[in-house]
C-alpha cells in the first residue's frame, strides 16, 4: 500500500523542493498550510500553485488560537521576564509536530514531512543536515522519537543551493521567491515594534557592572539581549559597552566594557526542560554542544546531577550566552537533545 504523506508547505521553495522530490519517488501526497494569522496571500497562492503544479490536494489548517497561545504569548512573556526566546524552537514542538500533526493523522495521513535541512538516522535519530550553514536540527531538539518515525526529511541529504536549483529546473512557483530571515509572526515588522504594543515602555538605569556607575537610561529593559551593543547610546567610553546581565525587577541593565570582557563568557551553561530526543540513546564521551543557531557545536561535558541541576561544561568558555535562548547537545552528527537556558557561570 503507498504511504500517504502529509507535506507541510509554507509557501517557499524548501517546502515545495521537498514536495517534488516525495512525489517523484511516487508516494501520495497531500500538500498541508497552517494558517497562524500571519499567513500572507503570497504565501497562500503560491501554495495553491504548489498543488496545481504537482497535482496534489491542499489542505488549509487554521490553528491561529493555539499558535497565539503557545507562541505569540510565550515570545511576549519571555521578553518581560527579561530572557531572549526562540519562539521557532517552541513552534515546532507544539504547533507543527504537535497540533499539525495531529490534525494530519486525524485526516488519514501516514506520515508528515517538511522542507527542514536535518536527517533521519537508525532508531529514529535526529541527525544534522548536510548542509551545514542550514542545519536546523538545533529548532527540533524538542521533538520525541516517536514523533521522529512518522517524518520525512526530503532535503537533508541537499545543500541550499542544489535546492534552489531543482527548483529553477523544475518551474516551481517559489523558485524565485526570497528566503525570508524574519520570524513569521514579524513580517516586516521588527521585534522592538511587536513588543511595543504587548509591554510598557519603562525606563530605567544602564550600569557599568565593574564601577557600579550610572552610565545612561534605556526605555525598557526587553529591548536588550546579552552581547549587545548596538542601541544601548552609551558613549565616551575607553571601549564600546556591551550588555551583560539584565534585571528585569530592578528595571536594571548592567553592561560591560569591551569586547572580550570577563562578564560576557560563561563555561557551566545550565538549562530547564531537558529533552533526550532518544532516552535510550548510548551517548559517547564526545559530546558537544550549540548555545544558538548557527553556532558551531562546541566540545564539553553533559552532567545530569537531578531534575533541577543539569549543565553542559564546555572545554573553553562561551560568549554571551544568552537566557531564554536553547542549549542543544550532539554526538556527532546524532542531535541528543537540549533544553532552555536559565543561567550560566
Amino acid at each position: 500500500m503507498t504511504k500517504k504523506i502529509f507535506v507541510a508547505l509554507s509557501g517557499g521553495v524548501d517546502s515545495s523542493v521537498a514536495a517534488l522530490k516525495l512525489k517523484e519517488q511516487g508516494y501520495e501526497l497531500t500538500g498541508v498550510h497552517m494558517q497562524t494569522g500571519y499567513t500572507t496571500e503570497e504565501d497562500r497562492s503560491s501554495v495553491v500553485a504548489i498543488g496545481e503544479l504537482l497535482e496534489i490536494p491542499i489542505k488549509f489548517y487554521d490553528v491561529r488560537k493555539e499558535f497565539d497561545e503557545d507562541v505569540l504569548n510565550y515570545f511576549i512573556k519571555e521578553y518581560t521576564a527579561g530572557r531572549t526566546p526562540n519562539p521557532c524552537v517552541v513552534c515546532n514542538k507544539k504547533i507543527k509536530f504537535g497540533k499539525l500533526l495531529d490534525l494530519c493523522f486525524k485526516d488519514g495521513a501516514d506520515y508528515i514531512a517538511t522542507g527542514h535541512y536535518v536527517q533521519k538516522g537508525d532508531d529514529d535519530l535526529l541527525l544534522r543536515g548536510k548542509d551545514k550553514r542550514k542545519d536546523q536540527s538545533y529548532f527540533l531538539y524538542s521533538i520525541s522519537s516517536p514523533v521522529l518515525s512518522k517524518c520525512f526529511f526530503p532535503l537533508g541529504n541537499y545543500l541550499k543551493d542544489e535546492v534552489r536549483t531543482i527548483a529553477l529546473k523544475s518551474g516551481l512557483p517559489t523558485s524565485s521567491r526570497k528566503e525570508s530571515q524574519d520570524i513569521c509572526f514579524m513580517k516586516n515588522e521588527n521585534y522592538i515594534t511587536l513588543l511595543g504594543s504587548y509591554i510598557k515602555n519603562m525606563k530605567g538605569d544602564i550600569i557599568d557592572i565593574d564601577s557600579g556607575d550610572k552610565v545612561g537610561e534605556h526605555n525598557g529593559y526587553w529591548r536588550y539581549t546579552i552581547g549587545q551593543r548596538k542601541g544601548l547610546r552609551v558613549g565616551g567610553a575607553a571601549k564600546p559597552y556591551f550588555v551583560a546581565k539584565i534585571h528585569p525587577k530592578d528595571n536594571v541593565v548592567y553592561v560591560c566594557m569591551g569586547k572580550e570582557h570577563d562578564e560576557l563568557y560563561s563555561r557551566k551553561i545550565y538549562v530547564e526542560k531537558l529533552n533526550l530526543i532518544n532516552p535510550k540513546y548510548e551517548m559517547s564521551d564526545n559530546l558537544s554542544a550549540s548555545i544558538r543557531y548557527n553556532h558551531n557545536p562546541q566540545p564539553g561535558e553533559l552532567i545530569i546531577k537531578q531534575e533541577n541541576k543539569i549543565y553542559f561544561e564546555f572545554e573553553e568558555p562561551q560568549r554571551a550566552v544568552t537566557l531564554g535562548q536553547s542549549l542543544v547537545v550532539y554526538d556527532g552528527r546524532v542531535c541528543i537533545g537540549g533544553g532552555i537556558i536559565r543561567d550560566s557561570q
